[in-house]
């Protein structure tokens, strides 16, 4: 819900300050409620093609991994840096599975709509390019029925949730179940899901995907730990340090951070925050970058998509209240190109993946180190994978020295898991 009161209160402290006389205004782009509806169909097959896709080596390795963990029908939680592929060494996973008869029922849960298209568009992208794998079939939101085909389900766990407080019955007959962003896991509601869906006849394999595992609380470590029996897949392949080992190899981008303003300023004003982040994003588009904003507000987000507009950027904001639809449209057309600046407050925070990012700008202090990582890692993608060599992270608060540098599945390394 936004506050009204902010929000004009922002609007009105913004327009006093005499930036947006800079520039001449560009149209807002407006995106139909229902434009986008069918980019992700309650049901959908895929009819065979050739060719397999192409997987780095530690990515083949964790394939692997993730094979052997599923004919074991047990639990494990699947370890990448942001920026790696995950999503895409989990779906190449199970479409060699499927090839290979060892797999006909797979799951795949995430936190939001978002996260489910970015899921739902690697397999399709990898079934395109996979000559092994046989026809499957893609659905959504089908927790009630089974289907004799090879397919997945992909589905949110609030979803899940709302069919049991309904008093609505969940299938349980899954071979396999992928949880996204798996450190939300500790979570009760999503604990008590997953148990009843992993819980049939014979029990499903359950793999968790994180990139940020580690905990800021060591009780909610050993917690995350408990839930997946112990059992990390993690690449020997990256080495002991495996964050610089794919910068060096061009798949994730090398980070500059830098401090917005002349000085060291944390007590700035939201409304002052957001002067700056128009003149910094405006500068910067001009030098040819693609900027993602983290707002401190959701009123600060919607004024400065404004703002921006108003300058002459080609801004727009995304919010929760927006339609599925609407926001898939948005994201797709700033990682098309049309757009130059993405605002938000939190929504794109966890998982979203848009090679196009070059800069983020955080307008706030975050305050958990796990958040200011999923953060960091938006601008995280290399060369090697459609990103930048480097990119450039923009703050007023230090934050490595309240977070240190984001380092990823080292957390796990010093852990003793076993």
């Amino acid at each position: 819900m936004i506050d009204k009161y902010d929000l004009k209160k922002l609007q009105r402290s913004v327009a006093d300050s005499h930036v947006l006389d800079l520039g001449s205004a560009v149209p807002e782009l407006h995106f139909d409620e229902g434009a986008n509806a069918a980019r992700f169909k309650q049901e959908f097959e895929l009819k065979r093609s050739e060719v397999r896709p192409s997987l780095f080596d530690y990515q083949r390795e964790l394939v692997d991994a993730m094979a052997e963990v599923t004919e074991q029908r047990s639990w494990a939680l699947l370890a990448l840096p942001t920026g790696a592929g995950k999503t895409r060494t989990a779906a190449a996973s199970i479409l060699e599975m499927f090839a290979d008869e060892r797999c006909r029922s797979v799951l795949w849960i995430a936190p939001s709509i978002e996260l489910l298209n970015q899921a739902c568009e690697t397999v399709v992208k990898l079934w395109n390019a996979d000559g092994d794998c046989p026809d499957i079939v893609l659905l959504r939101d089908s927790l009630h029925k089974s289907d004799v085909r090879p397919h997945i389900v992909f589905a949110t766990p609030q979803e899940a949730h709302a069919r049991l407080k309904a008093g609505k019955s969940l299938r349980s007959d899954w071979d396999l179940i992928v949880f996204d962003e798996a450190h939300q896991v500790p979570a009760p509601t999503y604990i008590g899901v997953l148990k009843i869906l992993s819980g049939g006849d014979t029990p499903a394999a359950v793999i968790g995907l994180s990139a940020t595992p580690g905990r800021p609380d060591e009780g909610e470590t050993e917690d995350l730990v408990a839930m997946f029996n112990g059992a990390l897949l993690i690449s020997s392949a990256l080495g002991l340090e495996p964050v610089k080992t794919l910068q060096n190899t061009g798949v994730l981008a090398k980070l500059n951070f830098n401090t917005i303003g002349d000085d060291y300023r944390p007590a700035l004003s939201e409304s002052a925050r957001l002067v700056e982040a128009i003149r910094l994003c405006r500068e910067r588009v001009q030098e040819g970058a693609r900027i993602m904003v983290f707002a401190g507000s959701v009123a600060g987000s919607i004024v400065l998509g404004e703002s921006l507009r108003k300058v002459g950027v080609r801004a727009h904001t995304i919010l929760a209240e927006m339609s599925d639809g609407q926001r898939a449209e948005i994201i797709e057309t700033f990682a098309n190109g049309r757009i130059d600046v993405l605002v938000n407050h939190r929504l794109l925070a966890t998982g979203f993946d848009c090679p196009a990012v070059t800069d983020v700008v955080i307008l706030s202090k975050i305050g958990s180190p796990v958040l200011f990582e999923q953060i960091v890692g938006r601008a995280a993608r290399g060369p090697l994978v459609g990103g930048s060599k480097t990119a450039n992270i923009w703050q007023f608060n230090d934050h490595l020295k309240l977070h240190g540098l984001p380092q990823s599945y080292y957390r796990y390394r010093s852990f003793d898991w076993f």
